[in-house]
């Protein structure tokens, strides 16, 4: 059976299909692969993998003071308990280490879906295409370690805020 060659207007139907997920699968591999292979210690993110430690250690009961950590915190002022609390149930299937990263990099994955899920509530196509540039391209440049960009999560470590961000563009668009 003789193959077709695709026309250049099929070839850039299909680019301009897909170049979503072609610049997602791009993006992903190109920022979380060095992520997986280093060993996670980055300023902050010490302190959740702590955090989510200490809570292990101490389960089932819920433990709210954290002496060992500086002079003595409390446990969820500072790291707020969701991202622990699902590191160590998924550290009971993959090991802690490897639920650590994985809760992180599911984070960082659900991003782009959270954020075209929002712009698909917004009714005007427009304002949405328009919104979903804007963050997409923020989310990826920025150098503020305001949370759910990839400096914040990856280099920075506040992780909290980048599991709870497809939470909060889920319900906003719902």
């Amino acid at each position: 059976m003789k193959q077709k060659i695709p026309t250049k207007k099929e070839l850039f139907a299909f680019l301009k299909n897909n170049l979503w997920t072609i610049l997602f699968t791009l993006l992903f591999f190109c920022l979380t692969i060095p992520f997986i292979t280093s060993n996670a210690d980055h300023w902050d993110m010490v302190g959740h993998k702590f955090s989510a430690e200490l809570q292990k250690e101490m389960a089932p009961n819920i433990y709210f003071f954290n002496p060992y950590f500086f002079t003595g915190v409390d446990e969820f002022t500072s790291y707020p308990p969701l991202f622990g609390w699902l590191v160590i149930l998924f550290s009971y299937i993959l090991g802690f280490t490897v639920a650590f990263k994985f809760i992180i990099i599911l984070s960082w994955i659900s991003l782009p879906f959270a954020y075209t899920y929002y712009a698909r509530s917004i009714q005007n196509k427009r304002q949405a295409t328009i919104a979903l540039a804007i963050i997409s391209v923020y989310l990826i440049t920025t150098i503020q370690h305001i949370g759910t960009t990839y400096i914040s999560t990856f280099l920075v470590g506040n992780l909290a805020n980048a599991l709870a961000m497809p939470f909060f563009l889920m319900t906003i668009g719902a």
